[in-house]
């Protein structure tokens, strides 16, 4: 049903927004488990990881300079 991948990916968007990587990350396989050829999920998916990779050395260099 592809208004499960319409919900799902406009979730992954909010979870996105406020950082939430992993719930976003989530929600945007389900999404792509009902609409597997879109390419806006596929971009955002892409995306998503992307910035979550990058939020996650931030953290360990601010870690690193905490201690």
């Amino acid at each position: 049903n592809p208004n499960f991948a319409k919900a799902f990916y406009r979730r992954a968007c909010a979870h996105a927004s406020r950082n939430d990587f992993e719930l976003a990350l989530n929600d945007l396989q389900l999404a792509q488990k009902f609409e597997p050829n879109d390419r806006k999920i596929d971009e955002l998916l892409r995306e998503t990881k992307q910035r979550f990779e990058q939020y996650k050395k931030t953290m360990a260099n601010s870690l690193k300079n905490f201690f």
